[in-house]
């Protein structure tokens, strides 16, 4: 899976603005809190920095709030599958 790519395709869907760079500042988020699937601690990290660096562009919180549940959904589910 490339991380960047589905992150911008789902930011891009969301009409988010500079998708691109969103998706690379996620993409060093997931990088630096590489644990987020099995400690708490990381994975409220992660949600944190990738709500910022969504809201930086688009300031609905709710729409952010909403993208940010989305992608850790998709990309918990897929993390299962390729295991």
């Amino acid at each position: 899976m490339d991380l960047t790519y589905f992150v911008y395709r789902t930011l891009t869907l969301a009409a988010v603005n500079d998708p691109e760079g969103v998706s690379k500042k996620i993409r060093a988020a997931f990088v630096s809190h590489a644990d987020w699937l099995r400690s708490d601690n990381e994975m409220r990290e992660l949600r944190k920095q990738i709500t910022l660096a969504i809201y930086a562009h688009e300031n609905d919180l709710d729409k952010v709030t909403e993208i940010v549940d989305r992608l850790l959904a998709l990309i918990q589910q897929a993390q299962k599958k390729s295991k």
